[in-house]
Parts: structure tokens; C-alpha cells; sequence
């Protein structure tokens, strides 16, 4: 399911999309609510991280509609195959699938051997 909002001068007061059961809402800018965008501010101070059945046909997906791959699809020391994007707003997303899950000592020995 998708909703959008427009607002005057061809913005969007609203849209609200869904990625498997998690909803997000966003809208264009609108500095007189203090609604600013990543790219008025210089970036973002946010990253959206959010579990996909599967990363890559999503990821393929989303740069289709316009989204910039900033790291590509590759298996993490976590235990998740992750690709992080940035879409046309400047807003930064970490798509991931669980590949594997891995206990405390797991990711401890897989942390040090990638220099964290």
C-alpha cells in the first residue's frame, strides 16, 4: 500500500509506504514546520536499517525507482547480506537479509577479525 499527499507547488505533505510490515511516512521539506531535508543539512544524521526476505531483488528495485547504491549487496561479519542506498531525498537505508545468526562470542570473533 501507498498514500500521497501533495501540498502546494508540486511537494508532498505526506507519503507513507510499506516494506514488509514496517510503515514509513515521509514528506518534501517544508522549513516553516522545521521539516529539513538531508541535503539542506548537509546529510543525514539518520540511517534506516530494515529486514527484507530478499536484499537484492529489493535493492534492484529501489534503484530502478531512483535510489543510489552507496555500498553494494555483500555478506557482513553479522551474519546479514546488506546493501546500503541513498534515496532521492539524501536519506540513507540499510537493506538486509539474515543470512546467518550468530551468538554474542560469534560476533565478537567475527568483529576482530574485520578490525572493527
Amino acid at each position: 500500500m501507498s498514500i500521497e499527499i501533495p501540498r502546494q507547488g508540486g511537494k508532498i505533505a505526506h507519503a507513507e509506504f510499506r516494506i514488509g510490515d514496517a510503515v514509513f511516512m515521509l514528506r518534501d521539506e517544508h522549513p516553516e514546520y522545521r521539516f529539513r531535508s538531508p541535503r539542506t543539512i548537509g546529510g543525514t544524521p539518520v540511517n534506516f536499517l530494515v529486514f527484507v526476505p530478499d536484499v537484492e531483488a529489493l535493492t534492484e528495485r529501489a534503484t530502478a525507482a531512483g535510489a543510489q547504491v552507496i555500498r553494494p549487496v555483500e555478506m557482513q561479519f553479522h551474519g546479514d547480506l546488506q546493501a546500503e542506498l541513498e534515496d532521492p531525498f539524501g536519506h540513507s537505508w540499510f537493506l538486509t537479509t539474515r543470512v546467518a545468526d550468530m551468538n554474542a562470542h560469534e560476533l565478537q570473533e567475527t568483529a576482530s577479525a574485520v578490525n572493527l
